[in-house]
């Protein structure tokens, strides 16, 4: 099964169901930049990613609405010491985070271990940060590769 989704903004019934990230599905974040969420080589977490390895995910579900994401070269989307940041380990509770749906199809991805705090990409340079609630600049659209 492969599904791609177009354009910036998935339209209804492109992205996936409500809370419906399945097990092993990969997928990209298209962020504000109109550029992809990244874990760069040098662990850094940024808004200028590409279609390749370091901007590509692996859905894992860690349990109903509880999800972890880690890129094709193993590193985890993490936040931590309350910065976004990538961690090596599989079972790192700072790499798991619940999924919020927007109304414009967007997701926005909050820490399950440290609520409140959001995956955040800033629009003119895409360097990643930290946001406190729901804000535009953490509203990620997703794409499914397959």
């Amino acid at each position: 099964y492969q599904r791609r989704v177009r354009g910036y903004a998935p339209g209804p019934g492109q992205g996936p169901p409500a809370q419906g990230l399945a097990e092993g599905m990969t997928v990209r974040f298209r962020c504000k930049t109109g550029k992809n969420l990244r874990i760069t080589k040098q662990s850094v977490v940024d808004g200028n990613g590409g279609t390749g390895t370091w901007a590509t995910f692996q859905v894992h579900v860690f349990g109903p609405g509880q999800y972890g994401f880690v890129n094709q070269v193993q590193q985890w989307l993490a936040i931590k010491h309350g910065s976004v940041t990538q961690t090596p380990l599989y079972n790192d509770p700072d790499a798991s985070f619940l999924l919020h749906l927007n109304p414009d199809s967007s997701v926005s991805l909050e820490s399950y271990t440290h609520r409140g705090q959001h995956v955040g990409v800033k629009r003119r340079h895409g360097h990643s940060k930290l946001t406190r609630a729901h804000k535009p600049s953490s509203k990620l659209y997703i794409e499914v590769v397959y």
